[in-house]
């Protein structure tokens, strides 16, 4: 498939998932981040690295965060807040 092809997939599915979602959905989601006392994020495969990312970018914002399974990871609490990200929806 060209190039070309390949940008106007991934420009498609970009529109489609921008119309399905609704702003108003992620409002919890943001609290329980912003309230938490520290961020936890986990995944497996392309999810685990998508995670690293978003945990990146969440230290960035000056959050207190770790990914699930690194060496250097605390121990979770009540107070924290655990983002566990799958693509397939399956992954044990």
């Amino acid at each position: 498939m060209p190039v070309q092809d390949h940008i106007q997939v991934i420009s498609d599915e970009l529109r489609w998932t921008l119309a399905v979602l609704n702003e108003d959905d992620f409002d919890p989601f943001i609290d329980a981040i912003q309230e938490a006392d520290g961020i936890f994020v986990s995944g497996a495969g392309r999810s685990g690295m998508m995670m690293r990312s978003f945990a990146m970018r969440l230290m960035h914002l000056g959050l207190n965060v770790s990914v699930v399974g690194e060496t250097v990871t605390g121990r979770i609490s009540k107070s924290n807040f655990l983002i566990i990200g799958s693509g397939s929806g399956a992954t044990e």
